[in-house]
């Protein structure tokens, strides 16, 4: 039987297996009729909105897959009067819901398609092959009803974790404002560069993370040379600038600086001012290739900062806030495998 392994138990039809060639009036490229112009209506690409127009030449109900490029294979809905590019490929739905169509595409994964060593590409003839599975309308209908009302769960959680660090910011700022004491990072802190190892001895799974100047770690070892709790900025590379705390014991690599505060300097309120002025280290970058920031550079960098004793408190303040962004992350994190469980089980 042609049926998912769940779903909402009114409904027992097989579901009709078609190709969406069938439930589809074409799938072509989009194109624009004129040069544009700001407007008002909406000009989408493979990477989503990207302009406006006083015209448009689609109205209704579509479902976009981005054609080609970094983003070939995502997959997006409209209805509305709009503009859409030629790196686009347009579908309009043909006996079958969009959301539901729509949805389905998100389950398939078009993604998958994609060929080409340079460009990334997805053709409308490869999506035109594409089958699926249609239930009938009652059914399309709750199903995409159901996971819409989950995708505007998982906005406003998103949402929320901006609000939140939009909000940490903010009272960072105020904190930290009210500093009194001009001190040079090395006058606080003990800033030293990591031992570069070799990529040969890097693993993939491993005791310790490789903090290098990357956002992420860049591998694993069974060996460490840094003890966990230690503040590190990124010392070369795109993200250079990049502060980060790390809790566990890693190994400190030849493009990462770690920074060990001294005497009445408290660790995470250091790690916390830092992260504020993150934007303004990433400035100190030199060089027209591998930008990196020169060791000298970081330690003759000025900070105002507090008396231990205001260090401690907002130290205290920052961490609760962060660890109750940490919980929404992972709320969200929570839902976005449960939608994906759920489409691995209610789409065939």
């Amino acid at each position: 039987m042609n049926v998912p392994k769940l779903r909402f138990p009114e409904f027992h039809d097989d579901y009709e297996i078609k190709e969406l060639s069938e439930i589809t009036n074409g799938i072509s490229s989009g194109g624009l009729s004129k040069p544009l112009e700001n407007g008002k209506y909406k000009v989408y690409g493979s990477v989503g909105i990207i302009g406006s127009s006083k015209y448009y030449d689609y109205d209704g109900e579509k479902i976009l897959v981005a054609r080609v490029g970094a983003n070939a294979g995502i997959v997006n809905k409209i209805n509305e009067k709009c503009c859409i590019s030629d790196n686009t490929l347009v579908l309009e739905p043909k006996n079958i819901l969009n959301n539901y169509l729509y949805y389905s595409l998100i389950y398939f994964n078009p993604r998958k398609l994609i060929f080409g060593s340079g460009q990334p590409l997805v053709t409308g003839s490869q999506l035109k092959k594409v089958k699926i599975g249609i239930p009938h309308y009652t059914e399309q209908q709750k199903v995409a009803d159901f996971f819409s009302l989950l995708d505007k769960k998982i906005e406003f959680q998103a949402q929320k974790i901006e609000a939140l660090k939009l909000f940490k910011i903010g009272i960072s700022q105020v904190m930290f404002k009210t500093a009194n004491i001009n001190k040079n990072l090395e006058e606080i802190a003990l800033v030293q560069k990591g031992e570069q190892i070799s990529s040969n001895n890097i693993l993939s799974k491993g005791k310790y993370a490789v903090i290098n100047g990357g956002i992420k770690p860049s591998g694993f070892l069974n060996k460490y040379n840094t003890e966990g709790n230690t503040i590190t900025i990124s010392e070369g590379g795109n993200s250079c600038g990049y502060v980060n705390f790390i809790t566990q014991n890693f190994w400190c690599s030849g493009h990462c600086y770690s920074i060990k505060p001294k005497n009445k300097i408290n660790n995470i309120y250091l790690y916390q001012l830092l992260k504020l002025h993150e934007k303004k280290l990433m400035v100190l970058r030199v060089g027209s290739g591998l930008p990196n920031i020169q060791k000298k550079d970081l330690e003759e960098y000025n900070l105002q900062i507090h008396d231990i004793g205001s260090q401690t408190v907002i130290a205290i303040i920052l961490t609760k806030i962060d660890n109750y962004i940490i919980l929404n992350e992972n709320k969200s994190l929570k839902l976005q495998k449960l939608k994906k469980g759920l489409m691995q089980n209610m789409f065939i």
